[in-house]
């Protein structure tokens, strides 16, 4: 009686460090991810620190809402990041599968520019704004309904294995102004996670300009994601002023140059390319569970050890 006692609290057991594998997680990107911690802070992310590194190349149109001609308050950005590598925390370079394809789609509007010059980019929160990643004509509601959107929402990470490669199926090869339709369900696209400026924790700058392009970097709240059990330790960034912020995900200095022409000519103003990082974990109450099911077998190895 004793011993099937201890092997159905070694069966509770096994259960519990399965639910708590990333294995078990139900989206691409996770499939991808270390799960391991631990928590680095202190200085620039690094891959290896326990953050899990995830490198981008991405395309952004401007949106010149006043017709200025260069950058003002007001004026709008959107466009699509594309994961074509992830650093995963203690191992190798993976490329992301070739069948398989994890983007970001962001919006965003300039807010304040400060004295070193860099511009404070916000949410733009008006989901009326033909740009505002709830808008409709922007973005598939089938893709974009789960995914907690809100006035603080600032980008959605989504994912598709139904892709074949090469060329047709690389949303950098896309032109604008066709989201809604491109990043769909019907075409396989579905949602990971949602991200957002919700405090003054959370920041997204640019330092540049339109004719040369310049650098960028940010700190994100995940406020909604498909990750079953997924907790996020906090990762540092730098802003311009040389602040530390930590945030669930970060965006470190990423690199804005002058896009193609014939990106120009699908409608795109830059090409980026920038690395984000990110520490997930599994929740703490898994956590707490996985160990009441140690201590169970302790307590019950002692008995049996006692008798």
């Amino acid at each position: 009686m004793k011993n099937q006692k201890l092997k159905l609290l070694s069966a509770v057991v096994v259960a519990l460090c399965f639910s708590a594998a990333p294995a078990a997680q139900a989206t691409i990107l996770s499939n991808y991810l270390t799960f391991d911690g631990p928590q680095h802070t202190g200085g620039i992310p690094f891959q290896g620190g326990g953050e899990d590194k995830l490198q981008d190349d991405s395309l952004t149109a401007f949106v010149d809402i006043d017709e200025s001609g260069g950058i003002s308050t007001g004026d709008n950005v959107y466009g699509m990041v594309t994961l074509s590598e992830v650093f995963s925390s203690g191992r190798p370079s993976v490329g992301v599968g070739a069948t398989q394809q994890v983007a970001i789609l962001f919006s965003a509007m300039f807010g304040t520019q400060n004295l070193n010059g860099s511009w404070n980019m916000l949410s733009i929160g008006n989901s009326g704004n033909a740009y505002d990643l709830r808008n409709a004509a922007f973005m598939n509601s089938t893709v974009t309904a789960p995914a907690g959107l809100s006035d603080n929402s600032i980008a959605i990470v989504v994912s598709s294995e139904n892709n074949v490669p090469p060329a047709a199926a690389d949303p950098l090869n896309w032109t604008t102004g066709q989201f809604s339709t491109d990043f769909s369900v019907a075409n396989g696209w579905n949602w990971e996670s949602t991200l957002g400026l919700v405090s003054d924790a959370d920041f997204f700058q640019f330092m540049g300009n339109l004719a040369l392009g310049g650098t960028e970097r940010g700190g994100f709240t995940i406020t909604s994601q498909a990750f079953a059990i997924t907790d996020w330790l906090p990762v540092d960034v730098l802003d311009y002023n040389v602040a530390a912020h930590l945030n669930d995900a970060t965006l470190d200095i990423g690199s804005v140059n002058i896009a193609s022409i014939v990106e120009q000519q699908n409608g795109w103003t830059f090409r980026d390319q920038s690395s984000y990082f990110v520490n997930p974990i599994p929740e703490p109450e898994t956590l707490a569970l996985l160990g009441i099911g140690l201590l169970g077998i302790g307590v019950s190895l002692r008995k049996r050890k006692a008798v």
